[in-house]
């Protein structure tokens, strides 16, 4: 399976320092990561005081610097078609998520992890990407899986221990308190099918 991952899952997975455990699930023998090549760039990752005061922590640009050495870049090879696909202004979506979307439409056993729901939905109706249906995984059904994989305690108490980052997300573990495992499954169910209703390109 290929994922493809939006800048914005991947910092904040890197955030709530959950990478190791992203990384023990989505990176097996027959899996391969891509990210955009602005995901360096973006966290200043050549630069560690300004990387370190964008992410927060060493520890969220260790990730990163983790994600990058298991990942290769997402990038379309047809100059052509990458031009006609930036060339395109399609409301809540930016030129790096449409060229996720295009090369996942493009690409079989693939995936689109994203953290951006209105990029979703924006790609549902964006007439130039075809074949997304079941093919999109958000943020929240990621943690999901980790709290599965790796318990509910354990992931709780990397996302209750920073704030901020995604507001859906800590308020499915628990803002004042920290919420029960069928509360916090619960919750990120709740995101995950009410995106499904509006939008079958959902995993």
């Amino acid at each position: 399976m290929n994922y493809f991952l939006d800048n914005d899952v991947a910092i904040k997975i890197a955030q709530y320092q959950l990478m190791d455990e992203f990384l023990t699930l989505y990176t097996r023998k027959t899996s391969h990561l891509f990210v955009l090549g602005t995901l360096k760039y973006r966290t200043h990752i050549a630069d560690e005081k300004k990387s370190v005061n964008f992410l927060g922590s060493n520890e969220a640009r260790d990730g990163l610097i983790e994600l990058l050495s298991n990942s290769d870049e997402a990038e379309i090879s047809d100059q052509e078609k990458s031009n006609e696909l930036l060339s395109l202004n399609i409301r809540n979506l930016d030129a790096g998520e449409l060229i996720l979307f295009y090369l996942v439409s493009q690409t079989e056993s693939a995936r689109m992890m994203t953290g951006d729901k209105r990029a979703v939905k924006a790609a549902f109706k964006c007439d130039v990407l075809h074949s997304l249906e079941s093919k999109v995984i958000i943020l929240e059904q990621a943690i999901h899986q980790m709290v599965e994989h790796f318990g509910h305690k354990v992931i709780s108490n990397k996302v209750r221990a920073l704030k901020g980052v995604d507001c859906a997300i800590e308020a499915c573990f628990g803002v004042s308190s920290a919420s029960t495992y069928e509360n916090t499954v619960a919750g990120l169910d709740s995101y995950i099918n009410d995106l499904k209703k509006s939008c079958p390109l959902i995993a």
